[in-house]
């Protein structure tokens, strides 16, 4: 319960509060370059008020596209569209966003100023599917930097067409070609998936594909859900989540979890015989391909796991079958001749998938098992991968599958198992390095393949500079609470110089916040500094915080300068404002920080 606001600061504050609040109700109308949208809107409407709103957001972008820039914002009502409309049976249509259009997600149908929405609790839903079809996009994110897509969620789509001429071979949910900002979006349950054919297609992303040439960006989204596709004569589908080839990528402050990959196929037979099969999809949550140059900070991904491969397949006579493919690797991140960073981010409980057991062939074949995919959290080979104040917890990779006994002639030797699969955190190339990262609770052999590791916690330890072996003492591991203990040996013993940015070589500072938006250079005076600085920076993704939670400057008082702070962090929605660890910046948060500040440190 807040305490009762008492003392000067506090009536001082009411008066900026009043202020606020009398300003807040002082908007009339909406900007002339703003259109409205709203599904129970009559038809014909011409969007300039929400009373004559259009109903259907791809009119809405098509009147955007024609206005020669005279209209730069849609603003879409709470609600659901389907891009084929209401039964809608045309797979192929989709939203198209508009180079130079922003379109805003999360209005409740009578605002006058965008600041005034709520995409959070008033949930607006790109549905691609119609229940009599689902639309192999939902949204084709064309358009340039000045295109923006915020507060919507886009699900249901599935990328099944049955070529990849166009763009609904891949990324169900968002099939990226230009370079827009996404902000605010939940990107759930989409997938890749082939169609009902012979379709040897090598599908990728099942909640978004960012196309060769593209440069998106990912601001506060979340990826969840979805699953690349089973395959039938190819690797299972890559990137359950998001997959890109040859573009750029910058996901910041997002969840990707839950997203799986799809199952490896089995080849053709031919003259009886099974003449090969295929491994699972690699990148449980995020596959990158050659090219690619990507930036992830301030991420949880968590929970992805690859696809397994396909049990053989029997053929007819002479009875022969194939060993089975290996389980898809990577299962938070596959990245293959790319340049990617990840900094300040999770990765919690991602996992590649067991080796599929063998199966026998009548009378007297047996097959090997399947091998478990490796990299449990991330696979790479060449390129180039950094790992920069991360922590790693619970990935695990998966285990070989059984080999088959032959039957029912004895004497015939059984198929091998499988192999495990290793590197919980990574296995990574030599072109791939760990900094200032925790690695625990992943099983035996946490990195290998070449990859190396400095200044990071890796339990069972690992060669390196600075590297130690100790447990990291979460606040609370069981809990989901990763952030350290005032007692934790990763406090002050990280490397605060490393360049991290693939887009701006070169040593740079690291980022202002760790993963919960606080400030990632605080220094503890009473723990001996063992990294490199200053400021000599934390292992892992969180950094233990000054005790004082508003003296906001880090100044050792609670003055005027730390009020002003918290507005300006207030005013945009800072995490570093939510005082009550809600996960929402509002009211009580202010309210929070007057009792608090009137008590000082």
């Amino acid at each position: 319960m807040l305490a009762k606001l008492v003392g000067p600061r506090a009536a001082r504050a009411r008066v900026v509060i009043a202020i606020l609040m009398a300003s807040a109700g002082a908007a009339v109308a909406a900007p002339p370059n703003v259109r409205h949208v709203r599904a129970d809107a009559p038809a014909g409407g011409d969007g300039l008020t929400w009373g004559t709103a259009y109903n259907d957001l791809r009119a809405a972008l098509s009147a955007a596209s024609a206005s020669g820039g005279a209209v730069t914002e849609l603003w879409v009502r709470q609600g659901v569209y389907i891009p084929a409309g209401p039964g809608g049976t045309d797979p192929a249509i989709s939203f198209t966003l508009v180079p130079g259009v922003a379109v805003y997600g999360g209005f409740a149908g009578t605002e006058t100023d965008r600041t005034q929405r709520n995409p959070f609790t008033r949930e607006t839903i790109l549905e691609g599917n119609t229940g009599a079809a689902r639309a192999y996009n939902v949204v084709i994110a064309a358009g340039d930097a000045a295109t923006v897509l915020d507060g919507f969620t886009v699900r249901g789509g599935r990328a099944s067409a049955p070529d990849t001429s166009g763009t609904g071979w891949a990324g169900g949910g968002i099939h990226v070609t230009g370079s827009p900002t996404i902000s605010a979006c939940r990107i759930i349950e989409n997938a890749t998936q082939r169609p009902l054919s012979s379709d040897t297609v090598f599908r990728k992303g099942g909640g978004v594909y960012c196309a060769p040439g593209s440069a998106a960006t990912f601001i506060g989204c979340t990826i969840a859900d979805n699953a690349g596709a089973d395959a039938l004569m190819v690797t299972g589908g890559a990137g359950g989540g998001l997959a890109a080839d040859d573009c750029l990528v910058r996901i910041t402050r997002c969840t990707i979890r839950g997203n799986r990959s799809g199952d490896g196929g089995w080849g053709p037979c031919e003259g009886g015989v099974m003449t090969g099969g295929f491994d699972g999809g690699p990148g449980g949550g995020i596959y990158f391909g050659p090219g690619v140059s990507a930036l992830i900070e301030r991420c949880a991904i968590r929970g992805n796991i690859t696809g397994t491969s396909i049990t053989p397949h029997v053929c007819v006579l002479p009875p022969v079958t194939e060993d089975c493919k290996d389980a898809g690797d990577g299962g938070a991140i596959y990245a293959e001749n790319a340049f990617v960073s990840v900094v300040n981010s999770l990765f919690i409980d991602n996992a590649t998938a067991d080796g599929s057991p063998g199966q026998d062939g009548s009378p007297s074949t047996a097959s090997d098992g399947g091998d478990g995919g490796d990299g449990a959290a991330v696979w790479a080979t060449g390129g180039s991968v950094l790992l920069v104040n991360c922590t790693f917890v619970g990935n695990i990779p998966g285990m070989g599958g059984v080999g088959s006994e032959a039957f029912p002639v004895t004497g015939k030797p059984a198929g091998l198992p499988g192999i495990d699969g290793v590197g919980a955190a990574a296995w990574a190339g030599p072109a791939a390095h760990l900094e200032n990262c925790i690695v625990w609770n992943g099983g035996i052999a946490e990195i290998i393949g070449g990859a190396t590791a400095s200044y990071s916690n890796i339990e069972g330890g690992f060669a390196g500079t600075g590297n130690i072996n100790a447990d990291p003492r979460f606040l609370n591991e069981a809990g989901g609470d990763l952030r350290l203990r005032e007692d934790s040996p990763c406090i002050d013993a990280a490397n605060s110089l490393i360049d991290i940015n693939p887009f701006s070589p070169g040593d740079q500072p690291l980022p202002e916040l760790d993963a919960g938006g606080f400030d990632r250079r605080v220094n503890v005076p009473e723990v001996p500094d063992t990294g490199v600085g200053p400021p000599v920076v934390d292992m892992g993704a969180y950094e233990v915080q000054h005790p004082c939670l508003v003296d906001f400057n880090g100044d050792g008082m609670v003055d005027f300068a730390d009020y002003l702070e918290f507005l300006n962090l207030y005013d945009a929605a800072d995490p570093r404002a939510d005082l009550n660890g809600d996960g929402l910046v509002d009211f009580s948060d202010y309210l929070e920080f007057l009792n608090l500040y009137d008590g000082g440190c």
